[in-house]
């Protein structure tokens, strides 16, 4: 998992996660599928390039219907609710620490009943196992 925190979206905001992604990925030969929302910065070719180079799929989803990525808007959503607002924070290396450790607790501590009663790392030790 990568992300990033910006006051302004810009094109390097989306590239560089992307780069860490690559850098992060076993080589396995499966192709992998990236979905996003329809902002300009993952239409771009920089972007799209990247993904060509990680042997990445793109998938994006339709305008102005966020059911098309419901599982990622969920997470969001749980994220927002319980870190609080960026307004809460004093600066942004407070608000990214937070992320952070929301990030960590989500996947390695939060119990999910979709999930069989396991915690998202628990699941896919035992789908890998």
């Amino acid at each position: 998992l990568t992300w990033s925190v910006s006051q302004h979206p810009n094109l390097q905001f989306a590239l560089d996660p992307l780069q860490q992604l690559l850098k992060q990925l076993p080589h396995t030969g499966y192709q992998l599928t990236l979905h996003t929302d329809q902002g300009w910065h993952y239409q771009h070719r920089a972007w799209r390039k990247l993904l060509r180079q990680g042997n990445i799929r793109q998938s994006m989803s339709h305008r102005a219907t966020c059911l098309d990525n419901a599982a990622c808007e969920t997470v969001f959503s749980k994220l927002k609710a319980e870190i609080g607002p960026d307004t809460s924070y004093r600066n942004q290396e407070e608000l990214s620490q937070a992320i952070n450790e929301w990030i960590h607790f989500y996947n390695e501590r939060r119990i999910q009943t979709k999930l069989g009663n396991q915690t998202p790392l628990q699941y896919e030790q035992n789908l890998v196992a």
